[in-house]
Order: C-alpha cells, then sequence, then structure tokens
C-alpha cells in the first residue's frame, strides 16, 4: 500500500508511518541487546515486514 513506509531507528523502534495522515500509524520496539536497525522494507507481496538490526538478526513481520 503507497500510503505507508517503514522507518527503523536508532532507539530500536519500527515505525509504520500513513504519508497522508502525515503520522505514525504503528510502532514496535526491538528486544535485543544491540538494537539499532539498520534496514527496514516491506515483502513484494505487502504481507510482510522484514528488518535488519546491527547485530545481524533479521526479523519478520506479518502486516495485517
Amino acid at each position: 500500500d503507497d500510503r505507508y513506509f517503514l522507518s527503523g531507528s536508532l532507539d530500536g523502534k519500527l515505525r509504520l508511518w500513513n504519508i497522508p495522515d502525515k503520522k505514525v500509524a504503528l510502532w514496535n520496539e526491538v528486544d535485543g541487546q544491540t538494537r539499532l536497525i539498520t534496514a527496514a522494507n516491506f515483502c513484494q507481496n505487502g504481507k510482510y515486514a522484514v528488518i535488519g538490526t546491527y547485530d545481524g538478526r533479521c526479523i519478520f513481520y506479518d502486516t495485517e
């Protein structure tokens, strides 16, 4: 859905932004010792999102 994008941050928060509203629609905090999010993207079908962390983890989220 082109109305949303993901962002990750140094504080370990993954945010789903609603572009038309210019607001955070949802957010989630990554657990772990090193929480720095280095990558975030939707899968092509839009049903999942994947993030990468500084300590090498990949975490998948169901977006539905």
